[in-house]
């Protein structure tokens, strides 16, 4: 049976994921998994102009 969740057990969901993805996120810069700020830049860059090209130039 299909059980809906209640309001508090979705945001206890959201916080427990929340709280996992920060964990995973803190993990990555111990590890040294991080970007420059030119790196983060050109990935950004690169994202707009193929979302751009494929939507135009209203996208995003």
């Amino acid at each position: 049976m299909d059980k809906t969740m209640t309001q508090q057990e979705k945001q206890e969901a959201y916080n427990a994921w929340f709280i996992a993805e920060v964990d995973k996120g803190l993990a990555d810069v111990e590890a040294g998994n991080v970007l420059t700020d030119a790196e983060a830049r050109q990935e950004m860059d690169d994202f707009m102009a193929k979302l751009h090209q494929k939507y135009g130039q209203k996208a995003a």
